[in-house]
């Protein structure tokens, strides 16, 4: 799919639809007036169809430069993918971002990398290009690398509050906890009802044994956010370390309740009944959890 290479193609298309339009009406001979009619006609629509198949892409552009790709929906994840299909011969800059893009959500990160280096080297100033770059980095284990390029989005949009985000989770992969909460801080600035920032607060807090600051962001991130499953996992893992099983057991039922597949919350809350001794309780738990992720592992086969 290459960009200017449609619009030049309107502006061909529409030039040919004037001038057969022009013969159409100049025309004495009738089977020539009716071909250039019917030309005339074919041109505009495909002009017409081109024109927004090429507004289409240029909205997705917009959208999954906001949306990094671990977040992205399934019916986002479609369109990426349909669009990407349509690229035979990239050449621009978007191309390879829209290929980098499909192949970071397959997690096929080697090929991620190749096409967003790709991306930069045509526009060095894609700032969404460095910070994909950095979260692939920063999946693949690479967290000194991931930090170079969330730094280098940063420089390029300094109020882009997601590159703070992804920084402070760097850091905190790192052991770099102060410096990770700094950062996560600073998303709080940029964007003070920032839910996730306050829940990685939280988790770097129950890292480093401050429990009671832990759930306070806790707190804090479901009044923002209600519906933050995670979240409420989060606490509950803070009040099963602080020996509050039945508190625990209670957050991890609100984080199922919100999220019916959430694997993990069913296994950390048959951890929390073993040691109230309800064994039994505690299997039903597990085995859901093995359950749910072996329905996720053929779903992802299919």
């Amino acid at each position: 799919m290459k960009k200017p290479k449609i619009k030049i193609s309107i502006i061909v298309l529409a030039s040919f639809a004037i001038v057969g339009f022009v013969l159409w009406i100049i025309s004495d001979n009738e089977i020539f007036s009716t071909i250039s009619g019917i030309a005339t006609i074919v041109s505009f629509f495909i002009g017409i169809y081109v024109f927004f198949r090429e507004d289409k892409f240029e909205k997705l552009l917009e959208e999954i430069k906001k949306i990094q790709p671990q977040d992205a929906s399934e019916s986002l994840k479609q369109e990426v993918r349909s669009a990407e299909e349509r690229i035979t011969n990239p050449t621009t800059a978007d191309d390879f971002f829209l290929r980098a893009y499909v192949a970071h959500i397959d997690k096929n990160y080697d090929t991620a990398i190749k096409h967003y280096q790709k991306t930069i080297e045509l526009k060095p100033d894609f700032a969404a290009a460095y910070l994909n770059m950095g979260i692939v980095y920063n999946e693949k284990g690479n967290y000194d690398k991931a930090i170079e390029y969330y730094q280098k989005n940063i420089e390029l949009k300094p109020d882009f509050v997601a590159a703070y985000l992804n920084m402070g989770t760097a850091y905190s992969n790192k052991g770099s906890y102060n410096k990770a909460i700094g950062y996560y801080q600073k998303a709080i600035e940029l964007e003070p009802d920032f839910a996730m920032a306050y829940n990685n607060i939280g988790a770097v807090y129950s890292v480093k044994g401050d429990y009671d600051k832990a759930i306070e962001c806790c707190q804090k991130a479901i009044k923002l956010k209600p519906d933050f499953a995670e979240v409420y996992y989060n606490m509950g893992l803070v009040y099963r370390y602080k020996g509050n099983y039945d508190k625990a057991i209670e957050c991890y039922q609100k984080a199922i309740e919100l999220k019916p597949n959430f694997a993990e919350a069913y296994d950390n809350m048959g951890i929390a009944y073993q040691h109230l001794d309800e064994q039994e309780k505690a299997n039903y738990c597990f085995n859901k959890a093995d359950m749910i992720r072996h329905n996720e592992s053929f779903t992802e086969y299919k």
